[in-house]
């Protein structure tokens, strides 16, 4: 990243173990994903504050935000500040899902990353949403 002149001098680094992903993938280049983070080591949202965002353009939500405080107090601390979402795994939002849905739904979210099942999992009580209604719906 910094060979691309990206700033990391806000960096944290913490000690402790990373999360685990394995990778699967079928004979049609179809892929799936299998994370394990309960182990890891995360930042907590009241680790963040506002100057950690000063001059930045973008904030990228994964894995690591687990959508419920963290996405709250980002929600308080960025002005200016774009925001993007990825859904991750249709696993996260099944177990997320409503506050995800509340989040999304305040307009906080400039741009989400979403495949079809996840999307689909999204709406999955909204008439039976398939994946073109989820796109409308992000859109």
């Amino acid at each position: 990243m910094s060979s691309y002149k990206i700033d990391l001098s806000r960096l944290r680094l913490k000690n402790g173990p990373t999360a685990q992903c394995v990778c699967l993938v079928d004979e049609l280049g179809n892929r799936t994903m299998r994370p394990c983070l309960s182990s890891s080591v995360k930042i907590q949202a009241n680790e963040l504050t506002r100057e950690d965002f000063k001059g930045s353009k973008w904030l990228v939500l994964r894995y690591g935000a687990f959508y419920t405080k963290s996405l709250r107090l980002c929600e308080l601390i960025l002005q200016g500040v774009f925001v993007s979402l990825d859904l991750a795994s249709f696993e996260m939002v099944r177990k997320f899902r409503l506050p995800l849905l509340q989040f999304l739904e305040r307009g906080s979210i400039n741009l989400c990353f979403a495949n079809e099942d996840e999307a689909t999992k999204l709406l999955r009580s909204k008439d039976n949403a398939g994946p073109e209604v989820a796109l409308e719906y992000l859109a």
